[in-house]
């Protein structure tokens, strides 16, 4: 994604993808800045790590555990993933 923000709105357009109407700053990116100060105080401030591979891990395992199948998010009417994903209609591919 950081790399996007290198390329021209029409370099962009070309490749397929569509820029945000909003203006740069702090309120395009409140859902990142959310999840960041979140992740910030549940797990990177609890404690020190003594490797960047325990680091990582304790990263994966909060997202792939936590995040995404525990923690209720707000954009999702305060399900969890797995709740609102329940909720759909099942779509046969």
């Amino acid at each position: 994604m950081y790399g996007l923000a290198l390329l021209e709105p029409d370099d962009l357009h070309q490749a397929g993808t569509r820029t945000s109407p909003a203006p740069h700053g702090r309120g395009q990116n409140a859902v990142i800045e959310s999840f960041w100060s979140r992740m910030q105080v549940e797990l990177l401030d609890r404690r020190r790590w003594r490797t960047r591979l325990e680091l990582a891990n304790a990263i994966f395992e909060y997202l792939g555990i936590f995040h995404n199948r525990q923690q209720r998010h707000s954009a999702i009417g305060w399900l969890t993933p797995v709740e609102f994903e329940k909720r759909l209609p099942s779509t046969v591919a």
